[in-house]
């Protein structure tokens, strides 16, 4: 299993992580109620469900949409994006597409192009 650890926010890969891993291309739609992390490419939308953190490593490449409570993102993603609590870009990070977040953490370096769209979060 190749992960950089630099680039790995997940700090702990449990057995409850789902992974699509480097050199694996997955095509179709990911549901998922647990963690997930890409360092390879999926082409088509990922949603996660609860508290779950999606990841796309440096080396992970999405093509589609990807809907999640926390979306960390240090590769590359063609697609909306939308975090109901927290959205990372990070600086290796190429995205394309409209971010909708509650707190957005974009760091130097990273290349965005698209529309950004602030969210208020209901904490009734």
């Amino acid at each position: 299993m190749l992960i950089n650890p630099k680039k790995n926010t997940l700090k702990k890969l449990s057995k409850q992580t789902s992974i699509v891993g480097f050199g694996t291309t997955f095509i179709g739609n990911l549901r998922c109620g647990k963690d997930l992390y890409v360092a390879g490419r999926v082409e088509g939308d990922i949603e996660a469900s609860d508290e779950a953190v999606i990841e796309i490593g440096d080396t992970g490449e999405v093509k589609g949409e990807i809907k999640g409570d926390s979306v960390l993102i240090y590769g590359t993603v063609d697609g909306d994006v939308s975090a109901i609590q927290k959205l990372e870009i990070g600086s290796s990070a190429r995205v394309t597409g409209r971010l909708s977040y509650s707190l957005l953490k974009l760091e130097p370096g990273a290349v965005f192009e698209g529309e950004l769209e602030h969210q208020d979060v209901d904490r009734s």
